[in-house]
């Protein structure tokens, strides 16, 4: 029984795979990149209905992957539905649910870089000036504002 009194779902990994492999029978997930204009699953694989199918919550599946007996166990039956997203996202006529989930649940993230320099590319240059110097440059600067 755990600290809050509900007794584990699963006492081994074994146990919860053989819970991932029933839920994964029951959904389509066999989906690959050679789809033809997007997978024709009928009720794609998601993290909720693999933590509904554990009789669990979702917040109770992301412990038990936090537990080196479930982590192996967690992380590949987590991945099944990465990669459904994935193919949807690559093949599929809309991108953008896939997209948002991948980003808030697979920590794929959007990157911009940018590149400060100075003139003709050339390093920044700064300049140090007093706390006097300072104070009337701030003044005037406050003094132009429109607010």
């Amino acid at each position: 029984m755990n600290k809050d009194g509900r007794p584990s779902i699963f006492k081994t990994a074994a146990q919860m795979q053989k819970a991932v492999d029933a839920y994964y029978a029951k959904v389509d997930h066999q989906c690959d990149e050679k789809c033809p204009k997007g997978c024709n699953i009928k009720e794609p694989p998601t993290i909720t209905g693999l933590a509904m199918a554990l009789d669990m919550t979702t917040e109770t599946l992301r412990r038990y992957g936090l537990k080196d007996q479930f982590c192996a166990t967690v992380i590949n039956a987590k991945q099944i539905v990465e990669k459904a997203v994935e193919i949807r996202l690559l093949f599929g006529p809309q991108a953008t649910g896939p997209l948002f989930w991948l980003k808030n649940n697979a920590g794929w993230k959007d990157m911009k870089e940018t590149a400060l320099t100075g003139a003709d590319g050339g390093p920044i240059e700064t300049v140090e000036i007093d706390a006097k110097k300072y104070a009337a440059v701030r003044a005037a600067m406050i003094k132009d504002d429109d607010c």
